[in-house]
């Protein structure tokens, strides 16, 4: 399944903290699992291109993962915010 580049773009502009709703109605189906876990792998290619967009992306991903309920959305949630977080270590 590949995610459109302007919702990947617009998840990754939302900024750390900020839980909105209004995604959830214009795009019902980011509460399934099978687009948490493409987002999931989308924040390690964000991650390459720029840092900041990569970590409100995984944020994005991680609160989606809680409410898809699905522990296994969540373990890939946590386990893209933790290689975001090694590679932004290596590139200090």
């Amino acid at each position: 399944m590949n995610l459109p580049t302007e919702l990947i773009q617009a998840l990754s502009e939302i900024p750390v903290g900020t839980r909105s709703r209004d995604i959830l109605e214009q795009n019902p189906n980011l509460r399934e699992r099978e687009i948490v876990l493409e987002l999931a792998d989308q924040v390690n290619r964000v991650t390459r291109e720029d840092i900041d967009r990569a970590e409100r992306l995984a944020d994005v991903v991680s609160w989606l993962a809680e409410l898809t309920d699905d522990d296994f959305c969540r373990g890939r949630a946590l386990r893209s915010e933790e290689r975001r977080v090694g590679k932004e270590c290596r590139s200090r």
